[in-house]
């Protein structure tokens, strides 16, 4: 390979001001800038996901913003969750709700990304997603005397899957506690996941308030089926 040229003392003034400013004035990289001026240019840096995790139909209901909470990681969700999620979709409860918003974030990533995420697709705040249908380790499952058709089991199945099938830590993200004993049996890291990952892309306030209004913005809510947000005012309890 031919060795880099040395750049001139004026080159090596204009990259360093380059790289102190971290962009070319015409909007290129600083990268660009040391190989025009004749240096050794360095590749360009890759996100480093340091783990994969495996996300559990719990943690999805208890956090739909779990999706977005691993920007280091490549989150896989196991087909198996993705049913679970259908089923509990049509409850009305939060539950439910959740179930339903979680499948809506998975869905826009889907479509976003060409229609198909069964290979890791880019999320805006960082790290991966992707939807495993493969590779799940059903037989050592069921050397563990655990029955390969429980959802659960298949859950655990995936993740021993992306355990053998890649380097590096792999977790299974577990709110159920018999999940993750169960994880810890067959040789597999689990934890708990507790909220507080955020949706760069979201645009809703998350939680319920109670709100005291009038019997008639009751009925004109059960008319319309919506109500504008400015008609909320409180109800008066004046005699």
């Amino acid at each position: 390979m031919a060795p880099c040229s040395r750049p001139s003392p004026k080159d090596r003034l204009r990259v360093a001001g380059a790289c102190a400013a971290g962009t070319r004035s015409d909007g290129g990289r600083v990268t660009d800038v040391i190989a025009a001026s004749g240096g050794c240019a360095r590749p360009r840096p890759t996100p480093l996901l340091l783990s994969r995790v495996v996300l559990d139909t719990s943690v999805l209901i208890s956090d739909p913003e779990a999706l977005f909470a691993f920007p280091t990681s490549a989150a896989v969700i196991p087909l198996t969750v993705v049913e679970e999620l259908d089923s509990l979709k049509a409850r009305h409860d939060d539950v439910g709700r959740s179930a339903r918003e979680v499948l809506r974030r998975i869905e826009m990533r889907r479509v976003a990304n060409g229609g198909d995420i069964r290979r890791a697709v880019s999320l805006p705040g960082g790290g991966t997603l992707q939807i495993e249908t493969n590779g799940l380790h059903l037989d050592v499952v069921s050397a563990h005397g655990l029955d390969p058709n429980k959802a659960d089991n298949r859950i655990l199945a995936a993740a021993l899957g992306q355990a053998d099938q890649h380097d590096g830590p792999v977790e299974l993200i577990s709110n159920d506690a018999a999940l993750r004993i169960k994880a810890a049996q067959v040789g597999l890291v689990a934890r708990e996941h507790h909220r507080g990952g955020t949706d760069p892309d979201a645009r809703r306030p998350t939680g319920w308030s109670t709100l005291a209004v009038s019997s008639g913005l009751i009925d004109e809510l059960y008319s319309r089926d919506h109500t504008g947000v400015d008609d909320l005012a409180p109800a008066d309890d004046s005699p």
